[in-house]
């Protein structure tokens, strides 16, 4: 149920409606928003959850102003936010009353330097100069930023919103309202940035009102007060969090994050018919440490290093020459080079010898002495915190990057004489922002250019067009312009036209952001489906979760090395090991560390509830 509200709410929504206007001519409105009914105490944490489509962003620009006042379409019911109305209220107004963080932090970040971004809006109320410099060194302390003169664009991606966050908290809005805050984000830039919110509802007197929209359950519960579900445009349930993220199935069905650790109560409380109410990892050790069953007796408890590692036996030796001074003072990865793992007997379709990378005019290398192997069929994800070298070791294998030492083979060729077009014929790359890559016209352009630069013409370019855009649920968009879809929609597009290419290699960069539980699963049935058939595929994700499901193995990197690879089991619950390279364990793996249950840990919520409540008759090994 929602808050009882003594006074009056610092956010009013009534029977909101919004449609965009048609993306072809004549065409129907696109409707976002179908009533929308919300009230939000003053002070309080809400979180705005929903499947892609649901109308989460739509929302966020109602809430500020964007909408009806910049965005065009059709607006009707009604947003009081802080008393005004935003129909009536300027935006001018209104942004002193809500201020808004973009998903896409880099869009709304445009000045020269750190402190001229948060300066700006200040400048615009009017404020003396004194008083900006006072709010730009408070707003800037609260969020860890501390270079003033560093140009916005050469911010990770953590730092670009923490930034975005003191430009909007610098003018002392009442209301925040924040759009996927933690979306793209590695642990560490998620952490920081999550405590940024934190520190800035804590700096204010009586606390910041804050609507948060994300697909992250685990920021969720560590921040919110309460859960508001949209779907379709409405709103589909509301209330505490204990009672949202109690509905398992329901989640699930549609789309929307549970946490390992709430997925886990759902599943002990279906195993034993016993209630199970915890949420978090620490409300779990509690409740199971007098729960969990006596251990065989030949099973010691575990101990961190009992059990192999693939991170053990790494020296710190290695051709330093290659990085900057500045590279070597700083504190190294605990293991800057891992062993390799046991070749397969498969024929390698990459192989990496000794690369390095250093980008035009930068200090450091990017890459460092990689060595790797990627045999034909095999399911690699590559982990790793922001600026570790992921994306630059995987434009590697496409061409995009050439070697500024060592080299790279792929299919037996060596990367350094051949174009990136003579490439796209064994590997197709899906980089994680699709509108770096959708230019056509039409969705059926789109797919076609890759195939027909291969050669196919008239029917059998058709043909491949039409069976890729089925694959995908996308013959409905075939005539619309790629650019004015969702952005689901358009990382399908994206999709289809790598697997149009059918390309030996696939190559996917962060394939689960900003997309919900239920997309990234039909997106990754479908890459399972090309690797089954033999195609290779490599990942780039945070998502360690979606590593331990779909990877044959993982490799690590940390300040541009090969630090560890290994089957998921491996690499994943080495909890000592991850978290010195700024990787956070999955939940489930750090209670069952926590309640001291033997190796091998678990990676899922089915695996430990297999471990705690074996079936009857089904010996757990």
């Amino acid at each position: 149920m929602p808050v009882p509200m003594p006074h009056a709410p610092a956010v009013h929504v009534a029977d909101l409606r919004f449609a965009y206007p048609s993306p072809l001519p004549g065409g129907s409105p696109i409707h976002a928003l179908n009533g929308v009914d919300l009230d939000i105490a003053p002070g309080e944490f809400v979180a705005v959850m929903g499947p892609v489509g649901a109308g989460k962003s739509t929302l966020c620009f109602a809430l500020n102003g964007a909408i009806p006042h910049a965005i065009e379409g059709e607006f009707h019911g009604q947003v009081v936010v802080n008393g005004q109305d935003t129909r009536d209220a300027p935006m001018g107004s209104l942004a002193l009353q809500v201020g808004l963080v973009f998903e896409d932090a880099q869009a709304q970040l445009f000045n020269a330097s750190v402190a001229d971004e948060v300066a700006f809006g200040l400048e615009a109320m009017g404020l003396p100069v004194d008083e900006i410099e006072r709010r730009i060194a408070e707003a800037l302390h609260i969020v860890g930023l501390a270079d003033l003169n560093r140009s916005p664009q050469t911010l990770s991606g953590g730092e670009q919103k923490r930034l975005a966050l003191a430009s909007v908290y610098a003018m002392r809005p009442p209301t925040l309202v924040l759009d996927e805050p933690t979306s793209g984000l590695d642990p560490r830039g998620r952490r920081e940035v999550l405590g940024a919110i934190d520190r800035l509802r804590r700096e204010r007197e009586r606390g910041m009102t804050v609507v948060m929209t994300t697909q992250d359950a685990e920021a969720v519960l560590h921040f919110a007060d309460r859960v508001v579900i949209l779907k379709q445009g409405r709103t589909a349930l509301e209330g505490s969090l204990a009672d949202v993220f109690a509905r398992v199935d329901q989640m699930d069905e549609w789309g929307i994050d549970v946490s390992q650790i709430a997925r886990l109560s759902h599943l002990l409380q279906e195993r034993t018919g016993r209630r199970f109410t915890f949420l978090r990892t620490e409300e779990a050790v509690r409740t199971l440490s007098g729960f969990c069953r006596t251990e065989k007796p030949d099973r010691a408890p575990r101990l961190p290093g009992s059990f192999p590692s693939p991170w053990t036996g790494v020296s710190q030796s290695g051709d330093d020459t290659l990085r900057s001074q500045a590279e070597v003072k700083r504190a190294p990865c605990a293991m800057p080079r891992a062993p390799e793992a046991p070749r397969k007997p498969d024929p390698t379709l990459v192989e990496i010898q000794d690369l390095s990378y250093r980008y035009p005019n930068a200090d450091a290398f990017a890459l460092s002495g990689v060595d790797l192997r990627v045999t034909r069929g095999e399911w690699l994800a590559v982990i790793g915190v922001n600026g570790s070298g992921k994306s630059t070791l995987i434009k590697h294998f496409n061409g995009l990057l050439k070697p500024s030492h060592g080299v790279v083979h792929v299919d037996g060729q060596d990367t350094r004489t051949l174009q990136v077009g003579e490439l796209a014929r064994t590997v197709g790359y899906l980089p994680q922002n699709p509108d770096r890559q959708i230019f056509a016209a039409t969705v059926w352009e789109e797919v076609a250019y890759g195939p027909r630069q291969l050669g196919l013409r008239e029917k059998p370019l058709d043909d491949r067009v039409a069976e890729t855009l089925d694959l995908l649920s996308l013959a409905p968009y075939a005539d619309h312009p790629p650019a004015v879809l969702g952005y689901g929609l358009r990382r399908q597009v994206a999709l289809a036209a790598v697997l149009a290419m059918n390309a030996s290699l696939l190559v996917l960069d962060e394939p689960a952001a900003g997309l919900d539980r239920k997309a990234i699963a039909q997106l990754i049935e479908i890459v399972a489906q090309r690797h089954r058939r033999g195609t290779t595929v490599g990942m780039i994700t945070h998502d360690l979760g979606l590593a331990s499901q779909c990877a044959d193995r993982v490799v690590v990197l940390c300040q541009g090395r090969l630090v560890a690879q290994g089957s998921p089991q491996k690499v994943l619950t080495d909890i000592d090991a991850l978290n010195r390279v700024g990787l956070e364990p999955l939940p489930v793996t750090r209670l069952a560390h926590a309640l001291l249950l033997p190796a091998p840990l678990p990676l899922s919520a089915e695996e430990l509830i297999d471990r705690l409540c074996p079936l009857p008759g089904v010996d757990d090994g």
